[in-house]
């Protein structure tokens, strides 16, 4: 798995990816639930993500 790369937003990070052979990234957030850390996927930049997101 490739590491975390954080943004300006807290809780908001990507990781690099490819999508059909070309670089992409992949946004996930970060929450606590019940004292747990929990890691949700929201989506691709690809798809949209980063004009919804950032």
């Amino acid at each position: 798995m490739s590491k975390r790369i954080s943004t300006k937003h807290t809780g908001v990070f990507y990781r690099e990816c490819l999508t059909n052979g070309k670089p992409d990234k992949t946004y996930y957030i970060v929450y606590k639930d019940a004292g747990k850390s929990k890691e949700l996927k929201v989506g691709k930049f690809s798809e949209g993500v980063k004009g919804k997101l950032l």
